[in-house]
């Protein structure tokens, strides 16, 4: 997860980095038509949040679902490891 995060903000940077490069080095028109091109449309990082949302739900299900097996698989041990099966000594 952490991984698609740093991806995210690695190209926000890239992207901010560049609109600041034209911004500071190129005309009014030239910038205008470059941050039309450039910055994607809302729709497009309204997709990349519900799909980030999308997916860390879906992790967070995985996760829950794991544990509940876990705990379950370690009921199921306790239950075949702890019997003495007739090993009872009297001290």
């Amino acid at each position: 997860m952490w991984a698609i995060l740093v991806q995210i903000g690695i190209s926000l940077l890239y992207i901010a980095i560049d609109i600041w490069a034209k911004w500071k080095y190129a005309s009014e028109t030239e910038v205008n038509d470059y941050l039309s091109r450039a910055i994607p449309h809302y729709s497009s990082w309204l997709l990349l949040i519900v799909s980030v949302g999308l997916l860390i739900m879906y992790e967070e299900i995985e996760k829950t679902q794991i544990r509940e097996q876990f705990d379950i698989d370690g009921r199921m041990m306790s239950i075949f490891f702890t019997t003495r099966l007739g090993m009872w000594s009297p001290r």
